[in-house]
């Protein structure tokens, strides 16, 4: 192959490369193109980390499978409840979205609540849930659940251990 003919073909690869980056990134992709771009680009959590926190300042936090339903999720709520026949709802905010019925079957993803989301807690027959209509979760069924922190240990001072000048 001559140096000219070389060139040539050098060059014509670098305009098909050019040509293709182009076609790549043009505006005017194909309906199909655009949405397979799009799950290609678009994370891919497999798990949802939901945490409800109640009037009193305690969380409840858990794992779900981000295919599960928010009726699930519900339900894991009502089971941690002092009193679990009492009329509830969850709620994110702001802005302000209950998790009513008509969200009940939808997966956790459909329902924006993956990787993770905070939920609020509150009773269904009071206009404002406070701390003092508590108490909400069944914290004897939770004692084994339940994190607390370590407490740093204090040590004592004994006598004779203070600070020495040795001269």
């Amino acid at each position: 192959m001559t140096s000219d003919k070389m060139e040539v073909s050098q060059g014509n690869a670098a305009a098909m490369k050019f040509l293709a980056e182009n076609e790549k990134n043009s505006k005017f992709q194909g309906k199909r193109n655009a949405e397979l771009t799009k799950l290609m680009n678009a994370p891919h959590h497999t798990r949802a980390s939901i945490r409800v926190k109640f009037p009193d300042g305690y969380i409840l936090s858990g794992a779900f499978g981000a295919k599960e339903k928010v009726k699930d999720v519900i339900e894991w709520v009502k089971s941690n409840l002092m009193h679990p026949t009492r009329k509830f709802y969850v709620f994110e905010s702001p802005p302000r979205r209950v998790l009513d019925e008509k969200l009940f079957e939808l997966n956790l993803v459909k329902a924006k609540l993956v990787p993770s989301s905070l939920l609020y807690f509150a009773w269904t027959d009071l206009p404002e849930t406070k701390n003092e209509h508590g108490p909400f979760m069944d914290m004897k069924r939770l004692r084994e659940f339940i994190y607390t922190p370590p407490q740093p240990v204090k040590e004592e001072k004994k006598e004779g251990d203070g600070d020495q000048i040795m001269s």
